[in-house]
């Protein structure tokens, strides 16, 4: 239990910590997600003997059907309030001013990658396979690992927040970053559900890389408005 719970401080600290490094938001995110994704999945997994199947590695590519449809449904809403009188409040400052190749590899590649391969790795995966392999039940471990995803947002909504609203006062920051821990949990344990449910890590993959692309294309839309 101590090991579970040790690595999860790690992968929490890991991002939380690195999110204030400047170089970080630029093109070292996904060759660094990855690789720390990567180390400490192949060097825990290989420790303590975690098969494919437990890591959510055997999914099949037809698992993100539903996904898709889900992607589809949320992308139509999204590009649909980006569009409206309310497209202030998802305009996101961070990403107004892409264009071009950059905006298509935000979207096409720094997401998919740096985040949702990185991101379901680690706790839909890694951590989920971990709780899981010292006894835990499946709601047990699926919701250690989700709070360790819900953590692991905390310096990014701190930034995003401080980047889109300087003015903001410490108490609307932290309501921020509450709010995101919250709804993120809920998010990693909906995802970890999808991931039972299908088998593996493929269709968890496309709704999360899906919903964060269309949710970053539909910001890119209501900031130039």
């Amino acid at each position: 239990m101590w090991f579970a719970f040790s690595l999860s401080l790690v992968i929490v600290a890991y991002n939380n910590v690195i999110n204030r490094w400047a170089p970080f938001h630029g093109a070292a995110y996904v060759p660094l997600n990855l690789t720390f994704t990567g180390v400490v999945t192949v060097a825990t997994a290989t420790a303590l003997s975690l098969s494919r199947s437990e890591l959510g590695l055997e999914g099949d590519i037809g698992d993100a059907g539903v996904s898709l449809a889900a992607v589809a449904v949320f992308g139509a809403g999204a590009l649909a309030l980006a569009r409206s009188r309310h497209a202030h409040r998802i305009a996101d400052r961070r990403v107004t001013n892409l264009r071009g190749r950059e905006l298509a590899f935000y979207l096409l590649a720094r997401i998919p990658l740096g985040t949702a391969v990185t991101e379901e790795l680690l706790f839909r995966g890694l951590l989920f396979a971990l709780w899981s392999d010292i006894g835990m039940s499946s709601f047990s471990a699926a919701l250690f690992a989700s709070l360790a995803f819900g953590l692991w947002h905390i310096s990014p909504t701190t930034i995003g927040i401080r980047i889109n609203d300087p003015q903001a006062s410490s108490h609307k920051v932290w309501a921020a970053v509450g709010g995101a821990v919250l709804l993120t949990t809920v998010a990693g344990l909906g995802l970890t559900w999808l991931r039972l449910r299908t088998g593996g890590l493929v269709a968890p993959i496309v709704l999360h890389a899906g919903v964060n692309s269309m949710s970053a294309l539909a910001g890119v839309i209501a900031g130039r408005r």
